[in-house]
């Protein structure tokens, strides 16, 4: 009842106009850094690239790359993209892993692949206690079966290491196909519960609602009730089993 309460008074209440202006991807990347990322002053390589989209990829592993370290699996990634974490002298090994090429490509990059297989069916193609960090960057809207999954990364995490998801929220619609889900912000709890895991940190990325404006005449941008609609949620997870 008090969400139809607060829903009826939000629609009533008067909403601003959207007014959007032809920007540069540069012009871009700075308004996104100066809402989302103040006091950074990194430039990753999806910035120096200036495309807009990655931005995210860079602050997210820069902001948190002590959580980076030792033997890290990156799930379809080529390493340039990463390559501001992957240098650091914390992690030991880097593994590359794709559904089924030999090879990964994104943006005029490519990098060899490490382990072809599925890591959303049992059993996974790597051995248990593995690997000490997995990033999961837009992978898990594309699995079948998202808490095998999760099982399964857990499985080849080794006690104390930490996993990085990150999957669109607002966002096209068979991106790449398969395209099976969006995940709310609770989705990466409620994975967490399922595979005994602790997540330590959480958030979204660019709020999408006040786009709504047009179509249905109600900014949904986040306010002290909701989250607005974020293009991306993500999450990073710790594996708390012990030795």
């Amino acid at each position: 009842m008090q969400f139809i309460q607060n829903l009826k008074k939000f629609i009533s209440s008067p909403q601003k106009e959207v007014v959007t202006e032809e920007k540069t991807p540069k012009q871009l990347i700075a308004k996104l850094k100066e809402k989302y990322y103040p006091e950074s002053d990194f430039v990753g390589p999806y910035e120096e690239a200036e495309i807009v989209g990655g931005l995210i990829n860079d602050q997210l592993l820069w902001k948190f790359r002590d959580y980076i370290q030792g033997h890290v699996l990156d799930m379809s990634t080529p390493a340039y993209w990463h390559h501001h974490v992957k240098e650091r002298e914390v992690v030991t090994k880097w593994t590359i892993c794709d559904l089924e090429q030999d090879y990964v490509e994104k943006l005029g990059h490519r990098s060899a692949v490490d382990i072809i297989g599925d890591f959303s069916v049992a059993p996974p193609p790597m051995a248990a206690n593995t690997v000490d960090t997995i990033l999961c960057i837009s992978i898990l809207e594309h699995c079948k079966n998202p808490f095998v999954m999760m099982e399964n990364l857990k499985f080849i995490l080794r006690p104390g290491g930490y996993l990085f998801l990150q999957a669109p929220f607002a966002y096209i619609d068979g991106h790449l196909s398969p395209d099976y889900w969006r995940f709310g912000r609770d989705a990466y709890y409620l994975f967490a519960e399922h595979v005994d895991m602790q997540v330590i940190e959480t958030g979204e990325y660019l709020d999408m609602g006040k786009y709504f404006k047009e179509e249905l005449g109600v900014d949904l941008s986040a306010t002290n009730w909701h989250r607005g609609v974020p293009q991306v949620n993500w999450a990073i997870l710790k594996n708390i089993d012990t030795e």
